[in-house]
């Protein structure tokens, strides 16, 4: 919506007085003087303020726009964190079975290792017992030759 534009003020010029000569008298010349600086003052305070009106509907119409942009970055950034939280929650819906499912792999695969380890530690027992067993028959039988 444009502004209304206001109206000049309206100047009061002397009325002129006629006379038969051609030269105008020094009271006509004075009056015409203070009629134009009359006027020229006049219309300089009607410009100054509407140079000032118009300075302060800019003012306002420049803290109107920065409140709505305000407004609506605020608007903006509650959604995105709404957004963001919902991302999240669904990302952790969705994530908690592959949780689960890897916690049970890494669990069975630390069982196998111990089973490994125990089949490992189980067949160093054997070669032990193998080789004394050897070391033992070996030792009898270079008695008996020996």
């Amino acid at each position: 919506m444009a502004p209304k534009k206001s109206k000049p003020a309206m100047t009061k010029t002397a009325p002129q007085i006629e006379s038969d000569s051609d030269e105008p008298t020094q009271s006509q010349e004075a009056s015409q003087s203070q009629s134009q600086e009359f006027d020229a003052k006049a219309i300089e305070a009607v410009v100054q303020k509407q140079n000032e009106q118009s300075r302060a509907r800019k003012a306002q119409r420049a803290k109107e726009i920065e409140a709505t942009k305000k407004q609506r970055i605020d608007k903006i950034q509650r959604k995105m964190t709404d957004l963001k939280k919902a991302h999240e929650q669904e990302l952790r819906t969705i994530q908690a079975p592959k949780i689960a499912r890897l916690r049970d792999l890494i669990q069975k695969r630390r069982d196998i290792d111990n089973k490994i380890a125990a089949c490992w530690g189980h067949i160093d027992q054997a070669y032990e017992s193998t080789t004394q067993q050897y070391q033992f028959a070996l030792g009898g039988r270079l008695e008996d030759l020996g």
